[in-house]
């Protein structure tokens, strides 16, 4: 990914472990998680961390947290990527868990740096800006026909008063009742939660072929789908930088 590219490019041996819970090696694998999201990951951490100097651990997920758990329990140095950021949901607290375990800081903006120096000392932060940046700016001088597809990407929010069920159904009926065209939905993260959004999409699927489900792409083919999309629906956090 283009995260680890960066640190490779300046110089750095990278070891990006894959573990149970990613995307690249089918569905099966990244189901895997469910249930699993202490000892997955860090039994393949274990597996692959082995005699290098540093890890690197990305965002505010749970799976991150149990990533960052093992680490820093054996030991093992890592930098924190887009720490300092803030959103509303229960993954910033696992944000900032990860931020106090972390060694080193690569934040994603200035401001993301300064909310970091209220608990990290100013030169264990390396405000290099979001990586992610590099290839946006890539796909998006490419050429793009006529843009009229809708991207919706939702995760549930938890805990929340309103059920995972009528989180995405609102989303579905209000796209429903627009009709905007070729929509995609992509499969959601693995929160509390994520089953239901899973059964209202199917139940609302029209059976036609302008309604298409993706479960994960990799970053170029991400992008490239957001840059040929009308709008963006949901509450990504792709929604903040990448859109």
């Amino acid at each position: 990914r283009w995260n680890f590219q960066m640190f490779a490019s300046r110089g750095f041996v990278v070891a990006a472990v894959n573990f149970h819970g990613s995307t690249g090696y089918g569905q099966k694998f990244t189901d895997a998680i469910s249930r699993h999201w202490g000892d997955y990951p860090y039994e393949d951490l274990m597996k692959g961390l082995g005699g290098y100097d540093a890890a690197v651990v990305q965002g505010d997920r749970i799976e991150s947290f149990a990533a960052a758990l093992a680490l820093h329990t054996l030991g093992i140095p890592f930098i924190h990527l887009y720490g300092g950021d803030r959103t509303g949901t229960w993954d910033n607290r696992w944000r900032w868990c990860i931020t106090e375990l972390a060694s080193r800081h690569v934040p994603s903006s200035l401001e993301a740096a300064k909310a970091l120096e209220v608990r990290v000392p100013r030169e264990r932060i390396w405000p290099t800006g979001d990586p992610v940046m590099d290839l946006v700016n890539k796909v998006a001088k490419e050429p793009v026909l006529v843009k009229t597809q809708v991207l919706v990407v939702q995760h549930p929010v938890w805990p929340s008063s309103v059920p995972p069920h009528d989180q995405i159904l609102r989303t579905v009926q209000g796209l429903e009742a627009f009709l905007p065209g070729e929509v995609y939905f992509f499969s959601p993260n693995w929160d509390p939660g994520y089953r239901e959004y899973d059964r209202v999409v199917e139940d609302f699927w029209p059976g036609s072929g302008f309604w298409h489900r993706v479960a994960n792409l990799n970053p170029y083919e991400y992008l490239r789908l957001l840059h040929e999309s009308v709008v963006l629906v949901g509450n990504t956090s792709s929604g903040l930088a990448e859109a």
